[in-house]
């Protein structure tokens, strides 16, 4: 299992009184308590013992993640019926699309396990756990308006 790391929210990398440079746009306050609800499931995750509680919670902390971004970017969404996150993230951030189908190709094994059935290795979750905890900090960056 990984060991706990530091989740605050990133800073963003360059200094808003640089000439050239101008501080981020303003992300909605929801974005945020979603953001930190996502690190709060990470670290659930990461402190899980059961490989199921610990993939299910590195899942839901990646989900919380996804809404915190497309709450930030609701404004770029036209959707004439509703969708779920996933699509939605893919939506209102192309440059995330792999991360919503890859992460979307795990919500089924996610509900199985949630429903206590044993679909899921120590070794699988470790790795979710470890892609969630990417995309997390991904999001963070997003969110001040930093890229990579």
């Amino acid at each position: 299992m990984t060991s706990s790391r530091d989740l605050s929210i990133p800073r963003p990398r360059h200094a808003a009184d640089e000439p050239g440079t101008s501080p981020p746009p303003e992300a909605p306050a929801g974005a945020f308590s979603a953001l930190l609800d996502a690190r709060s499931r990470w670290h659930a995750a990461e402190s899980a013992a059961d490989p199921r509680a610990r993939f299910v919670d590195a899942h839901a902390a990646a989900l919380r993640a996804a809404t915190a971004l497309v709450v930030a970017r609701a404004e770029c969404l036209e959707r004439p019926r509703p969708a779920g996150v996933w699509a939605l993230l893919a939506e209102a951030a192309p440059e995330l699309a792999d991360w919503a189908e890859f992460l979307a190709g795990h919500s089924n094994r996610r509900a199985l396990a949630e429903s206590g059935v044993p679909v899921v290795t120590g070794p699988q979750a470790d790795r979710l756990l470890v892609q969630s905890r990417e995309f997390l900090d991904i999001v963070g960056r997003r969110l001040l308006g930093v890229a990579g």
